[in-house]
């Protein structure tokens, strides 16, 4: 997603053919990948990759009564009780279960970012690991998800629960996508700037949360298996150089720059300040052990955690000019096949990408003429489009979005939210805001990150709405608490999740009282339109082979003033990953489609909160399975 500051415009003179070449600086765009909102994923297993201090806590002020969630101590019963069908029932229990299982246990940060504990799910021991990360590893992969795709097919779906139909389809989706994409292995890329592991990694050790002891000890571990990760991760870039896949030099610097100022004064790592905060206020834990621990914590640091990340950077710079491509994935041999795939894993959406940027063209040329008909027939548009959000503490802009929302989304239980900020040596590589996913037994447990060297405090509000209510958090929380099968927690959506984060933070415009409704419609369509930009850059760079230059005169044709050095910049981000930027338009664009469709059927009778309580109720998976939900939820809404 894109972080974008708001600032007046000044439309040249439109003739009756302007349409065409609506020329706007109100567009400006900056550089860093999802900017208002990514949930931090852990690292790979069976289904591959999903992809500061100060705090302020806000509860959901959405409780109600008749709130349709489960708790969490309910949601391990209920899978009990799942389990007790008929044979085919039972059958596809066992499997998700074992699915599930192998997926959480395949890597420690897997394990404990998605379940708080391991026991009340038959997990007693586990390797505590980082993972692997191989061409092989994606191969085994490839193979393991084969063989549960044949034990799914042999059960009759028609033999299963409603519930377990949806969850089947989704499995049986997820399966045929990662043997389909392990086709492609070398073409993975997870040292990519922003989202790559690198930059990962540091935040999801410094959040990892002890419970336990045997959580500190696991963490402790998992520092100390960092050297081999990272060696695996460097002979897997090799094996990319080797084959003309490696990162281009442009690329390349950005990660060893982010490397490196990670390994600045290792002394004043930030990870040694936060993990002795976080064990000095376990009150289960004795002075002396604490002592322990912060002074094991501290070599583990010194010793494996910064002289891993340094040999990571000595290694990728002895690669550099082996990477042969600077531009988009159609340039390399089986780079479009790849993308087309890539594309359909990071959206969601099955259509081709052809229609993608069709859809996309069109949609960004009446979201330009909306703006320039509002601007025209509202004489102090102008003017008003130098007001910002009145709210600018997270804390209350939280509370805000939570009472805003009400009438237009379903009630969500008591949860709580901590609002941490990114540490200063990382503000520079990392997003101007980030989730991290709370466990499926701890859904109370949620932290947003806001990076203050990036995000505006007047786009705040639309961050945390993006975030938060009723993106991200909200979301996250609400889905998992409506699933009994643990296994849709693991199954991997970008598409829906960040296509719903950003139609919620599009919203949160609506919210503010103090713009009128033509400045909140033409800060919607603003949104969309910096997005369309974006997502447009995308697809023809990786399918048509856009350069430099193109992307830079695509760029000009819409946004008056851009620097030569920006639009350099956007092509680089773009051409370094893929595919990323559709999951937020698109995916939010297949939403909206969905609701017009819905309002259109449905006339009178649609309500929005029953719309979304639908789509959160359904939970993450791709629009085809969505549509076909929707299709059984409109005949039921029609005859209530």
């Amino acid at each position: 997603m894109l972080d974008f500051d708001y600032f007046a415009p000044r439309f040249r003179h439109l003739s009756h053919t302007a349409a065409r070449r609506i020329l706007v600086l109100f567009l400006v765009l900056s550089l860093t990948l999802c900017s208002a909102g990514c949930e931090a994923g852990t690292l790979s297993g069976v289904f591959g990759e999903p992809s500061s201090q100060e705090t302020a806590h806000a509860s959901s002020g959405n409780s109600s009564p008749e709130n349709k969630t489960k708790t969490e101590a309910s949601l391990r019963q209920s899978y009990e009780v799942y389990r007790a069908g008929d044979t085919s029932q039972r059958a596809f229990a066992a499997l998700t279960q074992e699915i599930f299982l192998a997926d959480a246990v395949s890597d420690t940060l897997t394990l404990h970012y998605h379940i708080a504990s391991p026991e009340d799910y038959g997990i007693s021991d586990y390797a505590v690991t980082l993972g692997s990360y191989s061409s092989q590893n994606a191969k085994d992969n490839a193979q393991e998800a084969e063989q549960f795709l044949e034990q799914l097919q042999a059960i009759p779906r028609e033999n299963l629960t409603e519930e377990q139909k949806l969850t089947y389809d989704i499995l049986s989706e997820s399966l045929q996508l990662t043997v389909q994409m392990s086709a492609y292995g070398l073409y993975r890329e997870p040292l990519a700037p922003t989202t790559g592991l690198q930059a990962q990694l540091p935040v999801l050790l410094a959040e990892y949360h002890f419970r336990r002891e045997q959580d500190i000890q696991d963490y402790i571990k998992l520092c100390r298996d960092l050297p081999r990760y990272f060696d695996e991760i460097l002979a897997f870039e090799q094996e990319k150089a080797a084959a003309g896949l490696f990162l281009c030099d442009t690329v390349l610097d950005q990660i060893l720059a982010q490397c490196r100022d990670f390994c600045l004064d290792p002394k004043e790592n930030y990870m040694l300040k936060t993990f002795e905060q976080a064990v000095s206020g376990l009150d289960w834990l004795s002075e002396e052990d604490c002592l322990a621990y912060v002074s094991e914590n501290q070599n583990v640091i010194l010793d494996c955690v910064i002289p891993a990340y340094e040999k990571l950077a000595q290694g990728l710079e002895a690669l550099r000019g082996s990477g042969k491509n600077s531009g988009g994935l159609c340039h390399l041999e089986q780079g479009i096949e790849y993308y087309r795939l890539l594309v359909r894993a990071q959206t969601g959406s099955s259509r081709s990408v052809e229609e993608l940027i069709q859809m996309t063209g069109e949609r960004l040329f009446n979201d330009i003429r909306t703006m320039a008909q509002l601007y025209r027939t509202t004489p102090d548009l102008g003017s008003q489009l130098n007001q910002t959000f009145s709210l600018k503490e997270p804390d209350l802009i939280l509370m805000d979005l939570q009472s805003k929302m009400r009438e237009d989304f379903p009630a969500l239980c008591d949860v709580s939210c901590q609002i941490k900020y990114v540490p200063e040596c990382l503000e520079e590589h990392l997003s101007p805001a980030f989730y991290l996913v709370p466990p499926l037994d701890a859904l109370k447990e949620n932290c947003i990150y806001i990076n203050r060297s990036s995000t505006n405090p007047s786009r705040l509000y639309t961050t945390l709405a993006h975030e938060g209510y009723p993106g991200h958090l909200y979301q996250t929380v609400y889905s998992a608490s409506c699933q009994s099968d643990p296994l849709r927690s693991l199954l991997h959506f970008k598409g829906f999740t960040e296509g719903w984060a950003t139609y919620a933070e599009r919203q949160a415009f609506r919210y503010e009282d103090s713009f009128s409704p033509e400045m909140q419609e033409f800060l919607i369509c603003n949104a969309s339109a910096t997005l369309a930009l974006y997502a447009l850059c995308d697809m023809n760079i990786h399918l048509n082979g856009w350069d430099l230059a193109q992307t830079s005169q695509f760029l000009h044709t819409w946004i008056l003033d851009l620097d030569e050095s920006a639009a350099e910049q956007i092509y680089y981000a773009v051409a370094a990953c893929p595919a990323s930027y559709l999951s937020y338009y698109i995916g939010a664009m297949e939403l909206e489609l969905l609701r017009d469709e819905a309002e259109k059927r449905l006339g009178d009778v649609f309500e929005a909160r029953e719309f979304h309580a639908f789509i959160l109720e359904t939970g993450a998976c791709s629009f085809d399975v969505l549509r076909a939900q929707m299709e059984d939820w409109m005949v039921l809404a029609a005859g209530a």
